[in-house]
């Protein structure tokens, strides 16, 4: 799956699910990450989180185990992404959204 396929398919599950947002908030979260923002770039300040943690950890994969699970996405492989890569996009994507949330959890606007 291309990442321009993953964003299709994010954006199929999602839509209809969008709730309105205080422009006010968005402004908070966008001030909150600039003053939190590494030095280096985000992608290799991840990279190494996972290479630090994860170190010491490899087990060898029959090939044929990826064999199936790309059966099952649907990929070969091939796309030019590689699966780190894709790894990486989906956590860090994730650890944005927790982290907005985590921001957000005393701003959000009381609703009844």
């Amino acid at each position: 799956m291309a990442m321009s396929d993953l964003g299709e398919l994010l954006r199929g599950r999602f839509d209809g699910h969008e709730v309105p947002v205080d422009p006010a908030v968005w402004e908070a979260v966008q001030a909150r990450l600039a003053t939190a923002a590494p030095a280096a770039a985000p992608e290799d300040g991840l990279n190494d989180l996972f290479r630090t943690r994860f170190k010491g950890h490899e087990v060898h994969v029959d090939p044929a185990v990826w064999n199936a699970v790309r059966g099952r996405i649907g990929t070969t492989g091939t796309t030019g992404v590689t699966w780190a890569g894709r790894i990486a996009a989906v956590v860090g994507t994730a650890a944005l959204v927790a982290g907005a949330l985590w921001l957000l959890r005393d701003q959000a606007p009381q609703t009844t």
